[in-house]
């Protein structure tokens, strides 16, 4: 069936768009499969933390390391919901708490370009897509 309308060319699934995708992204050390949760750019949490965070982003715009941290902190906020399978060098699990997720967006730019890659693909969030959202991929998860 051919998309003609705006909805189907344009629409995003507004749970997806919230709640965030599951983006699988490869298997840690211990052969565990390492999962992103992404939400869309824009989504109504992203808006929000670029709204709390709207001062510092423009105080430190001259400041490309600070810019760069606030930067991710609304990214931790609002994007990146959380992540499976992230390991630390001795192999114990990383908690997806706000604060360890913007350390990683800032120590890893390509975790940083990755995420926004994602949650600017249409794709994740079109509306007739088979993608689950976060929450039905983790309760999937959880029956496994």
């Amino acid at each position: 069936m051919a998309k003609n309308t705006f909805d189907d060319l344009f629409g995003s699934d507004k749970k997806k768009a919230a709640e965030g995708v599951a983006v699988p992204v490869g298997y840690n050390e211990k052969e565990e499969e390492v999962i992103l949760w992404i939400a869309e750019v824009n989504n109504p949490r992203h808006l929000a933390a670029q709204r709390k965070h709207q001062k510092m982003l423009e105080a430190t715009r001259r400041n490309t390391k600070r810019h760069d941290a606030v930067l991710a902190k609304v990214v931790a906020e609002g994007i990146l919901i959380k992540w499976q399978g992230m390991l630390d060098r001795k192999l114990n699990p990383i908690e997806p708490t706000t604060d360890n997720k913007a350390k990683m967006l800032v120590k890893y730019p390509k975790l940083f370009q990755a995420v926004m890659s994602e949650s600017m693909n249409e794709d994740n969030f079109a509306i007739a897509d088979d993608l689950p959202s976060a929450k039905e991929a983790e309760q999937d998860t959880e029956k496994n």
